[in-house]
């Protein structure tokens, strides 16, 4: 829940930015006030707008960076 730790967070997928990301759909126990959005939305916000969602299932997106044309 700490934004500061949130932004070291996002600072460190800044440097070293994965190429993948499995993204819950749902909170693990089906609470909404458990899901990434709510506890660590600097955290949600800086992958949802960096990565695409290109799949998955019932539970989770496949997430990828985005390709950038030659």
């Amino acid at each position: 829940d700490d934004p500061e730790d949130q932004l070291d967070f996002v600072r460190r997928l800044q440097q070293a930015p994965p190429a993948l990301i499995l993204w819950p759909k749902r909170p693990f126990d089906e609470m909404q006030s458990r899901s990434l959005e709510v506890h660590a939305p600097l955290l949600a916000n800086y992958v949802l707008t960096h990565y695409e969602r290109v799949g998955g299932d019932r539970t989770r997106e496949i997430m990828l960076r985005p390709r950038t044309l030659p």
